[in-house]
């Protein structure tokens, strides 16, 4: 599919402080930073929080930071943007590196579910599109996304504060090889469902999704690979007006998941 990317600037400062800001897991973006001490407080090291920010978000982070024992940092808005190099952020946490899920443990536990969805991204490059469509697996009961390890959006402060703190309530696997991956849950006795833009391919409203299946949402710009296009089951694209040729890869994969769940139910 072809979609247009989002360009979130942070400002770089010199070579040294840009290297450490890279080494570090930084949240941002009230929602995120609840979710994961809601659901993961381990992970969080610090809070940082701007001296001038006195709203209730604040006071609510501060007093799930003094529960779980964790240290709050106060610092001027200006100390944030030359440590952190984040502009215009009252909120921070810093967080150890984001733990992701292990495939396999997870096929595992879905095994005995007659329903399951499982969200396969083939190579996004967008962080905040990945947020988006994660925030969005996880509004739609999605069990499992699975994303690439290279020459793909990861896991970072964009994609956190885009999902707003989903990156925290879903299983998030990392794998080396998509196809591979792909396989290994078809395995598992899923069915796999591909979104195209193809003119002779099903339309999705009128579409029977299987009650255990895997979603493939491709690449911005390229969309499936051609690799992985073989192997999916359903060929499926969503009728949108010809005035467009196709939408965001985060709309695309929001319609796809809000229709499973529609016509499959809650598991």
């Amino acid at each position: 599919m072809n979609h247009k990317k989002h360009n979130r600037t942070w400002r770089k400062k010199d070579s040294t402080e840009v290297n450490l800001a890279q080494e570090q897991r930084l949240i941002t973006g009230y929602h995120a930073i609840y979710a994961t001490i809601n659901k993961h407080p381990k992970q969080i090291e610090e809070i940082i929080i701007a001296d001038s920010a006195d709203t209730k978000k604040t006071h609510t982070i501060k007093m799930l930071a003094q529960q779980h024992q964790i240290k709050v940092k106060i610092l001027s808005h200006k100390d944030i943007d030359t440590q952190y190099q984040i502009n215009q952020t009252a909120l921070i946490a810093r967080a150890k590196p984001f733990e992701y899920a292990d495939l396999k443990t997870e096929l595992h536990k879905l095994k005995s579910q007659d329903k399951a969805l499982i969200v396969v991204l083939d190579h996004l490059q967008d962080a905040h599109n990945l947020g988006a469509i994660i925030r969005s697996a996880c509004g739609f009961l999605a069990d499992l996304i699975v994303i690439p390890k290279d020459r793909a959006a990861s896991i970072n402060a964009h994609a956190e504060k885009a999902s707003a703190g989903a990156t925290a309530m879903v299983p998030i696997a990392q794998v080396t090889n998509i196809k591979r991956a792909l396989d290994d849950i078809k395995e598992n006795g899923f069915w796999s469902v591909g979104a195209l833009l193809s003119a002779d391919t099903q339309t999705l409203d009128s579409f029977k999704y299987p009650e255990k299946t895997v979603l493939v949402i491709g690449n911005e710009e390229k969309g499936i690979a051609h690799g992985i296009l073989e192997e999916i089951d359903y060929k499926v694209k969503i009728p949108i007006s010809e005035q467009l040729d196709s939408l965001n890869a985060s709309n695309a994969a929001a319609i796809m998941l809000y229709e499973y769940r529609r016509t499959i139910g809650k598991r």
